[in-house]
C-alpha cells in the first residue's frame, strides 16, 4: 500500500504545483527567501547537495541556537509549504501581509508618488526596512540597496529614505520581476501589501 501510494504522490512540476494550491487552499503563504543568494526563492529551502534523486530540497530552521533539518522534499514548495505551516512560517506571513510603511519625509513620499507614476510597486519584506534589498547603513545614517549581480553582492547607492532605496530596486530588471512575484501571491492570499502605502495626512505631498 506505501509503494502504491508513493506512486500516485505527485513529482516534479505536478508536486510544486499541488503545494502552491494547498497553500492557497489552507490560507497560507508561502515565504520568499530573505537571504540574497538563495538558490531555491523561499526561506530556509536550500538545495540538498548529499542527494541528487528525488528529494534533493532540505527544509532547515533555527530553533534554540541551534541548526535543525526539518525534512527533505522534491520540490522546493514542498519544503516552502511545510515552513508556511509552522508557527515561525505563520509570523512571517503576517509580517509579509502587513501594509507597507507610510513614509515619513516629503522625499518619501515622493517616491513612492513616482512610483505611482512609473506604474512600479514597491518590493516589500520582513526586515527592518520594510523593502526588499533595502537596509540601513548606520555608520552614514543612509539607507543602502545591494543586490546580488555576477555571483556577487553589489552596493546600488545610499539614499535618505527607505522608499527612494525601494523606487530605485523597482526600477530593475530584477526589482520588476519581484514586483510581479509579489502582486501574485498578494492575489492569491488576498493580502493588501502589494498597494502602495498611505501617506500620512501630516506631511504635505511636494509640489509636482
Amino acid at each position: 500500500k506505501a509503494d502504491a501510494a508513493a506512486q500516485q504522490r505527485p513529482t516534479g512540476a505536478d508536486a510544486a504545483a499541488h503545494a502552491v494550491r494547498a497553500a492557497e487552499r489552507e490560507g497560507l503563504l508561502l515565504i520568499p527567501a530573505d537571504r540574497k543568494d538563495s538558490t531555491t526563492g523561499y526561506k530556509n529551502v536550500t538545495h540538498n547537495v548529499e542527494q541528487s534523486g528525488v528529494r534533493k530540497y532540505k527544509l532547515q530552521m533555527q530553533k534554540k541556537g541551534k541548526r535543525l533539518s526539518c525534512g527533505l522534499f522534491g520540490t522546493a514548495e514542498e519544503a516552502a509549504l511545510a515552513y508556511a505551516r509552522t508557527p515561525e512560517g505563520r509570523a512571517d506571513a503576517e509580517r509579509l501581509r502587513r501594509p507597507a510603511p507610510v513614509p515619513r519625509t516629503a522625499a518619501a513620499i515622493e517616491a513612492v508618488q513616482q512610483a505611482e507614476r512609473e506604474g512600479l510597486t514597491l518590493v516589500l519584506s520582513a526586515n527592518a526596512t520594510g523593502y526588499k534589498n533595502v537596509t540601513v547603513d548606520q555608520r552614514k545614517s543612509k539607507c543602502q540597496l545591494q543586490v546580488r549581480a555576477a555571483g556577487r553582492q553589489q552596493t546600488i547607492g545610499l539614499f535618505d529614505s527607505p522608499e527612494e532605496a525601494a523606487l530605485a530596486y523597482a526600477r530593475t530588471p530584477q526589482g520588476r520581476a519581484d514586483a510581479e512575484q509579489q502582486q501574485r501571491r498578494s492575489a492569491a492570499t488576498s493580502q493588501p501589501s502589494s498597494r502602495p502605502p498611505s501617506l500620512p495626512a501630516s506631511l504635505p505631498a511636494p509640489a509636482r
